[in-house]
């Protein structure tokens, strides 16, 4: 059984050195993401396009109230900072 693991990204890397996670670009071969991204490249599709929507997040309270914000396959991560995939600006209790 060999021990070099192939990243959807084209990464090749040790898995017994680095585990199920691509060292090149931190992508995690032991995940449901595999699956979407395997698919992607079994039909020939794009792997640097839009995640789909999984789900919406709604605001209902402040000065957002009634702002969507969209939740895509994967991590997202939230707050006010620029890096976010979603961010929520105008909330002081929001951090980051």
């Amino acid at each position: 059984m060999s021990n070099i693991m192939d990243c959807p990204y084209g990464h090749r890397f040790s898995k017994t050195r680095y585990g199920t996670i691509c060292p090149h670009c931190g992508f995690d071969l032991d995940t449901p993401e595999k699956v979407y991204v395997n698919l992607r490249k079994e039909c020939g599709l794009s792997l640097k396009e839009e995640r789909p929507v999984c789900a919406w997040l709604a605001c209902i309270e402040g000065a957002r109230r009634g702002k969507s914000y969209v939740i895509s396959f994967g991590e997202n991560f939230i707050g006010t900072d620029r890096d976010n995939e979603i961010q929520v600006l105008g909330d002081e209790k929001m951090l980051g």
